[in-house]
């Protein structure tokens, strides 16, 4: 482990979050630190990388400008992800972000791509998250229509059930659009 702050959210009881508030809070008071938790959320250390994206989430959460320097960094972290919590809270942040159209796109295909995940939390904060993205946008709005209705009729029941709200969602706009 490479850093200090690292290191506090190495080891433990993998359901523990006390390191992680405080580190957030290391974090909150000295943004320049964002660098290693980055680092940290390409740990070949299971524990530290999800960990590491737990802080993330909540420095987003308190202040998503801080991480508006990294989002090419967090496109990258959130495409190498492969476990159920660290690609949970990465999803969940993304609708905070000032992302340029372009890495609105990227994130969209890497989005697109977790639909088909075996986890349902996974795949209910990527749809939610691609409806987000889509704001405004009527072009978005109806691409998307198609994915989220394949959920509704084909997803696991929790998923249908949220594919359902993001229907209403997306056709509440739209018809308020005309």
């Amino acid at each position: 482990m490479s850093t200090e702050i690292l290191k506090k959210l190495a080891g433990g009881d993998p359901r523990a979050m006390g390191q992680v508030y405080i580190v957030a809070d290391e974090v909150e008071a000295n943004p320049a630190l964002l660098d290693e938790i980055f680092k940290g959320a390409l740990s070949p250390d299971p524990l530290v990388k999800v960990r590491s994206a737990q802080v993330i989430y909540r420095v987003a959460s308190e202040r998503p400008d801080y991480l508006e320097p990294y989002n090419h960094r967090l496109i990258e972290v959130l495409n190498k992800g492969r476990e159920r919590q660290y690609r949970r809270h990465l999803i969940m942040l993304l609708p905070r972000l000032k992302l340029s159209e372009a890495e609105k796109v990227k994130v969209s295909e890497i989005l697109g791509g977790f639909l088909s995940d075996k986890n349902v939390t996974v795949v209910i904060a990527a749809m939610e998250t691609l409806v987000e993205l889509a704001g405004n946008d009527p072009e978005k709005q109806v691409k998307l229509l198609p994915v989220i209705d394949e959920l509704a009729r084909t997803g696991s029941p929790a998923i249908r059930v949220r594919a359902r709200r993001a229907q209403e969602k997306l056709f509440q706009s739209l018809t308020a659009e005309e």
